[in-house]
């Protein structure tokens, strides 16, 4: 990926998703955005989404009638209601965790024209990444995310979740198509270090409402698997 296009400029984005980083893809003539871990985004305007995972979860959903798409990725599964913050906007701190990642995404699609009946929903990530620990917070996610989609009504089109492997996710949003690399040799390394270093800063740091940083991600080879309309 490129810095943004002198020829192609920035396309206009929902209020507040400003922050996100988003680059030209020349390989896809377009610009794609770049999720780091409790960060969502919605596409009005058929950009590329990214994001790799370990034990996180990022649902993938597409509108064909709208032509919109948005990505989130969510680290935990449930804030409790009683937290502070809670519900703190499309950019807050708040999205790193499930129940508020995938209502901000959905309303979001919703509140730019989607009816619930038209979204086309894909999830991704939860795998097995801990590192000196017996707790399974990819399965947590997974479990949390069935769920959450089971009591709204809203059907899983398709996924690819759980295992030992991290994955590196593309959402073309103006197709709805959804490429996954599996990134196998990275399963007790690289993401899974980042992970623990990165939950143990969202404890540090959530009572204080402090900001999370990004925790960085990388492009790397593995097997690649596509997941069509």
């Amino acid at each position: 990926m490129n810095a943004v296009s002198t020829l192609n400029p920035l396309p206009p984005c929902p209020p507040g998703m400003e922050h996100i980083q988003r680059l030209y893809d020349a390989r896809h003539g377009r610009y794609a955005a770049k999720l780091m871990p409790g960060e969502l985004y919605v596409s009005l305007n058929g950009e590329v989404l990214v994001t790799t995972l370990g034990s996180c979860i990022s649902a993938c959903v597409f509108d064909p009638v709208t032509g919109h798409g948005g990505m989130n990725h969510f680290m935990l599964p449930i804030q409790a209601a009683n937290a502070r913050p809670w519900g703190d906007g499309v950019a807050g701190n708040s999205n790193r965790y499930g129940n508020w990642a995938m209502t901000c995404l959905i309303e979001t699609m919703l509140r730019y024209g989607s009816r619930p009946t038209d979204l086309q929903i894909k999830i991704f990530g939860g795998a097995r990444m801990t590192l000196g620990g017996t707790e399974n917070v990819g399965l947590r996610n997974i479990e949390f995310v069935r769920e959450y989609l089971r009591e709204t009504g809203l059907p899983v089109l398709a996924e690819d979740v759980a295992e030992d492997y991290a994955r590196r996710v593309v959402f073309d949003t103006e197709n709805g198509r959804v490429w996954v690399k599996r990134l196998r040799h990275l399963r007790n390394q690289t993401i899974s270090e980042r992970e623990v270093a990165y939950s143990r800063r969202v404890r540090d740091l959530a009572a204080a409402g402090m900001r999370i940083p990004d925790m960085a991600s990388g492009s790397l080879p593995g097997d690649l698997v596509r997941f069509p309309r």
